[in-house]
């Protein structure tokens, strides 16, 4: 028995996890949408309880995630909650406030369950992002209720946790502030996470527009993971800035289309739904790049298609399957279908208008 190299073991598992990830990406392009409006507190919940699963099955789930990375491991899994987040804000429309109380309820639970556990920078990305969810069907009128009185309540639960949450990692994560204080002066901590910001610094100032850099003080280029975690860094080493410029030209132009494309929709539910996914790709990228560049406040999850990683492929590749789907049937879609008013009122309230049914009961 010859057991294969761990270069045609990284093959096979890149072969793998794209072929997984088209799997899903047409499986969700043909699956309607909807459901994530018909079903959002089923979807919600089924994801959180895969994450408990996960917390009390990490061994297992890690040797799965070695061999095959078809484990969905909590820091992309935690991508696809601001999705199911969006068809939690469409069901609580006629909610009022208690409905921002409830979506807040809900909204804490996965990162409770991972704040403890995995990586922070994927917690943060999913609270920025349902934030902005929130944020934006308040101010388009999508909830019944008073802009400025539901944005006070909003921002000031958000206040509170941030409050929280600074005390906490004063008393329980003190290198947390290291880490901050590296980011600003990576020579305060030569010898720990500062290093990592000194070398990519060094890579970027000595980086070239044509050709490869030279490393300054270093022989060889210092950075671990440089197909995973530092592959822009890499490339600007290796190629020049051209080759940033290109990368990010092709994301930014994708990433504007994809932002027209929502603007577009013309249901609340698929203007949600997009809008969700445009933003957890965005913040994927935005973190990513500012790691590469030497701002290492964050660790990064992927660059989206481009950088290394099975597991990331096959979410993202999902959530792109989505929206597409939303794309191919948004138009087709009217908030006031059967799964999301409520008939045999003689009064009705549905997208900030007062309807009168002449047919109630």
């Amino acid at each position: 028995y010859n057991a294969p190299t761990p270069f045609e073991f990284s093959i096979f598992k890149d072969f793998l996890s794209i072929i997984i990830g088209f799997t899903c990406m047409f499986i969700a392009y043909f699956i309607d949408f909807t459901i994530i409006g018909k079903y959002p507190k089923k979807i919600f919940f089924g994801l959180s309880a895969v994450l408990i699963l996960l917390i009390f099955n990490k061994n297992q789930a890690y040797y799965a995630s070695k061999f095959l990375s078809l484990s969905v491991t909590s820091s992309f899994m935690l991508l696809l909650f601001p999705t199911a987040f969006a068809g939690i804000i469409y069901t609580m429309r006629h909610k009022s406030y208690l409905g921002i109380i409830q979506a807040g309820i809900v909204f804490s639970i996965p990162a409770v369950i991972c704040l403890n556990v995995w990586n922070v920078s994927s917690v943060i990305i999913y609270g920025i992002s349902c934030l902005i969810l929130l944020t934006m069907s308040i101010l388009n009128g999508w909830l019944n209720v008073k802009k400025s009185n539901a944005l006070l309540l909003v921002y000031g639960a958000v206040s509170f946790v941030f409050i929280f949450f600074i005390f906490y990692i004063i008393i329980n994560k003190s290198y947390v502030f290291n880490r901050i204080q590296s980011v600003f002066n990576p020579t305060t901590d030569v010898h720990g996470s500062g290093w990592i910001t000194i070398a990519v610094r060094n890579i970027i100032s000595n980086a070239k527009f044509f050709g490869q850099s030279d490393l300054g003080e270093y022989t060889t280029i210092p950075l671990p993971s440089i197909h995973s975690d530092f592959c822009l860094t890499y490339l600007i080493h290796k190629l020049g800035w051209i080759s940033f410029i290109v990368i990010m030209s092709i994301i930014i132009a994708f990433i504007l289309r994809l932002f027209m494309l929502c603007e577009k929709q013309k249901s609340v539910l698929a203007k949600l739904v997009s809008t969700s996914i445009l933003i957890t790709f965005t913040m994927q990228v935005m973190v990513y790049v500012a790691y590469n560049l030497g701002f290492q406040l964050l660790s990064p999850l992927t660059l989206p298609f481009i950088s290394y990683g099975g597991t990331s492929m096959i979410i993202n590749m999902f959530l792109i399957g989505i929206l597409l789907s939303v794309f191919n049937l948004g138009d087709l879609i009217r908030d006031n279908s059967a799964f999301n008013m409520k008939h045999n009122k003689f009064f009705e309230f549905a997208d900030g208008k007062i309807i009168i049914n002449l047919n109630a009961r």
